[in-house]
């Protein structure tokens, strides 16, 4: 991680982490970012556990004085307060083995992986796509609409803001990564339909984000199947 992605990421109140030493070294980390959502339709606060990491000739002390229960311990001590009580992440199974064997946290879900193969590369009938770029003067009314129109239909379930404050921090002033963010509109009327994040490689295309009232996403995943390679 480089200096400029760590600010980006922590920086100016956005995260914090706690670290484990043992003789001066480093041993552990454990680090979140404050997150703004939405708990059935209501703005609340909540801290993303990210960049958990632990030494490897650490990692067999499972237990309670171990680097990882400490950091994780310490951290939620701290960061999981009245204005922020909530905590979430997308950890792997030998971490959630180990928070649960300590008490830490426990599983509530899981996550669900989708693949689909590329499309022909044609012009839709019914929708258009294009760049959103950060500089035009009608970007941020645009993903704020469509932030709204998804939120109304989430208003029963937890999820993440995915307004322009969002969407600028995240993905337009990465200070590492370039990622395509597209907006779909009506050949007809013109209207955004909604918004896609893609990330890119020589192999494969990864659908980061999605930002549409419900009734338009299948016409936001046709158009990024298409554009896979573009």
């Amino acid at each position: 991680m480089s200096p400029a992605h760590w600010q980006w990421k922590y920086g100016d109140g956005r995260g914090g982490a706690a670290i484990a030493r043992s003789n001066d070294n480093i041993i552990a980390h454990y680090g979140g970012v404050n997150r703004r959502i939405l708990l059935f339709g209501q703005p609340a606060r909540a801290f993303q556990i990210c960049d958990v990491m632990v030494d490897l000739k650490e990692r067999a002390v499972l237990t309670k004085s171990g680097p990882f229960f400490l950091t994780a311990a310490s951290f939620a001590e701290s960061a999981v307060t009245a204005r922020s009580p909530f905590g979430f992440g997308f950890t792997n199974l030998r971490h959630m083995r180990l928070a649960e064997k300590t008490g830490l946290y426990t599983d509530v879900g899981g996550m669900t992986e989708i693949r689909w193969q590329p499309l022909p590369d044609r012009p839709r009938l019914l929708t258009r796509v294009r760049h959103l770029s950060s500089d035009a003067s009608d970007t941020d009314e645009i993903i704020d609409r469509l932030w709204k129109e998804m939120a109304r239909d989430l208003c029963d379930s937890v999820v993440g803001v995915r307004d322009a404050r969002y969407v600028r921090h995240r993905y337009f002033n990465h200070p590492d990564k370039h990622y395509d963010v597209l907006v779909a509109t009506s050949r007809l009327s013109g209207r955004a339909l909604g918004i896609v994040v893609l990330r890119r490689d020589d192999n494969r295309c990864e659908l980061l984000d999605v930002i549409a009232p419900f009734k338009n996403i299948p016409a936001l995943i046709d158009q990024a199947r298409r554009l896979r390679m573009g």
